[in-house]
């Protein structure tokens, strides 16, 4: 039965063209999130007339994200772009928030409130919060937590208090061509170019000290 309704399916996405479609005009947004929730609930492949449309959408979405998302994401973005968009926004600034638990990403961690966080198959984060300190006249706070049994403290914005987070250093870009990351964090100490100079493919722009590690941001376009 199953296999009777996939061919089906893959015959009526083949008659409407979708197998070549290329522009995403052609390919409908409910199509494209039909194939994805059949795959996800039901466990049936996607119709190799289908693929086209599921990979056009997939492709924008990546486009803005700067990086590849995986199929539970892109349902997501199907169904609540603006809500992912938004996620999507603070998993770039604070990382994958996604293994919080959800009380705890919505309203933080009180004093004594231990959470288990799964980072990857295998390997578990015990958190627990120990303490928060007073405002300070920048208005940064000092949590003193545990991370596995290990006391740690951090200085963060008191944002319940109205305080802003600090300026933020700017990343680089994955979905920019033009920008350049570094390896590791590091100090800039001397540029090796100057503004409108010319540079060729490969040529160390700058160098990066890192602690006792030394090395080189390179260009890897040429350009001025």
């Amino acid at each position: 039965m199953t296999g009777n309704i996939h061919e089906m399916l893959e015959d009526r996405l083949f008659r409407q063209n979708f197998a070549e479609v290329s522009d995403k005009a052609d390919a409908p947004l409910a199509e494209a999130l039909g194939l994805i929730l059949r795959e996800r609930v039901a466990g049936v492949s996607i119709p190799p007339s289908g693929n086209a449309i599921v990979n056009l959408w997939k492709k924008e979405i990546e486009e803005k994200a700067g990086r590849q998302i995986s199929e539970s994401e892109f349902a997501s973005w199907l169904m609540y772009p603006k809500v992912f968009q938004d996620f999507a926004a603070v998993q770039e600034t604070y990382g994958p928030v996604s293994v919080l638990p959800t009380p705890t990403y919505f309203y933080g961690m009180k004093t004594e409130d231990e959470i288990f966080v799964d980072i990857e198959k295998g390997k578990t984060l015990v958190i627990r919060c120990l303490g928060i300190g007073d405002t300070n006249d920048k208005g940064m706070v000092t949590v003193f937590f545990e991370l596995n049994g290990q006391p740690r403290r951090v200085k963060v914005p008191d944002r319940a208090h109205g305080a802003a987070a600090g300026a933020v250093r700017r990343k680089a870009e994955a979905s920019n061509e033009s920008h350049v990351g570094a390896p590791m964090p590091g100090v800039v100490s001397t540029l090796a170019v100057s503004a409108g100079q010319a540079v060729k493919a490969a040529s160390a722009a700058f160098p990066d000290d890192a602690a006792t590690i030394d090395g080189a941001i390179r260009d890897f376009l040429a350009g001025s």
